[in-house]
């Protein structure tokens, strides 16, 4: 039973990588074709972020595309503090929610129903610490005129440098190659939770109705069921920043944990509209995290060395990726902190499998 369960772990591994090498491949440089402008109507979910939403609105007004062709709509959600004051400050039309269950999904959906999109033609979601690159809006625009259903900027990491933010900066160049991997081989691009944009009519015909706490990646499958193409638009990007400190990145991760099991759960009545592609790969976002529970089955049986093996080859992979990412010799440095997070996962990923219901959703907080 546990070699074939390792024999799983080591396909769906493959699969993987294999995605991540098809992404390290150098992209041609392409221009975005110009066309119409389209008006987007910018939603930031934000729980007592006055540390960084003032900038978080000004970016997207100071980033080169037509004032007039935006509407920032910040979602304030029992806000304690001075959020609500320094979004409108910035320029931002502010919805306040004062009561209903916590998570992303709950709020954006309040604000779809409170603000309408019926008079825009794309929804843009950022994260109340978010910065976006100038021409952000331009490149989202050209992908919709293209034909996408919705679009996945690239999530590029900012903020305060610490051993666990730097696991970060490295892990989200792996994710950049990953994300161009799944592009080029025609699997649907992953929503990752901020810098994203649907069209208005796609997001009338297919709700953002995801019961799962990773919401963003359930919606990238609804749309993919419901026959709609999710892009990923190099060029771009948003900044975000990532957990500084250990206790927030291990409660950030079992949430995303918990929510891999949720979408799994969600996905079974449906297995019959999934493609044998699209089940090995929803099957690779929840399994293969569990190789740590087998590196730390190792280490306990005397297995020290190959465990220390396998991280030396992991930060190797990171410091190739980084390199790729155009992160520089310091993101190549950043691939050493990434056992903090390798050596953090099994316990999160038993805990989460045993409290896989859980709806629990703590903010990440953001310094600024």
């Amino acid at each position: 039973m546990i070699r074939h369960l390792l024999a799983i772990l080591t396909l769906l591994g493959l699969w993987v990588t294999g995605l991540i090498l098809v992404g390290l491949v150098p992209s041609l440089p392409r221009r975005w074709r110009t066309g119409p402008l389209l008006r987007f109507r910018v939603f930031i979910p934000a729980h007592n972020e006055e540390a960084v939403i003032a900038a978080a609105v000004r970016s997207v007004y100071e980033s080169g595309y037509p004032a007039d062709w935006l509407d920032v709509v910040v979602l304030a959600d029992r806000c304690t503090d001075a959020t609500v004051a320094r979004a409108r400050a910035a320029g931002a039309r502010v919805v306040e929610r004062t009561s209903g269950p916590a998570g992303k999904a709950h709020v954006l959906r309040y604000g779809f129903a409170r603000v309408g999109i019926d008079d825009v033609d794309a929804i843009v979601v950022l994260d109340a610490d978010n910065q976006v690159a100038p021409g952000f809006f331009e490149a989202l625009a050209a992908r919709l005129a293209e034909g996408a259903s919705a679009v996945q900027a690239p999530v590029l990491p900012r903020g305060r440098r610490t051993p666990v933010s730097a696991a970060y900066w490295a892990l989200s160049a792996l994710h950049h190659a990953y994300q161009r991997g799944r592009q080029r081989l025609g699997l649907p691009v992953l929503l990752g939770g901020t810098g994203w944009a649907v069209r208005a009519d796609v997001l009338r015909r297919v709700p953002l109705a995801t019961v799962s706490l990773v919401e963003d990646l359930e919606y990238t499958w609804l749309l993919a069921l419901a026959g709609h193409r999710v892009v990923y638009a190099e060029g771009t990007a948003t900044y975000d920043e990532k957990p500084a400190r250990l206790a927030d990145s291990i409660r950030q991760r079992l949430r995303w944990a918990r929510g891999q099991w949720q979408l799994l759960a969600a996905l079974v009545p449906r297995w019959r509209q999934l493609r044998p592609a699209w089940v090995v790969d929803l099957l690779s976002h929840a399994l293969v995290p569990w190789w740590t529970v087998v590196l730390w089955g190792h280490l306990f049986t005397g297995g020290a060395g190959w465990l220390l093996s396998y991280l030396s080859d992991t930060t190797l992979w990171v410091a190739v990726a980084t390199v790729a990412g155009g992160l520089g010799l310091r993101g190549v440095l950043d691939g050493v902190f990434l056992p903090i997070l390798t050596l953090t996962q099994a316990p999160i990923l038993v805990w989460s499998l045993l409290t896989w219901r859980s709806q629990e959703w703590v903010r990440t907080p953001h310094w600024g």
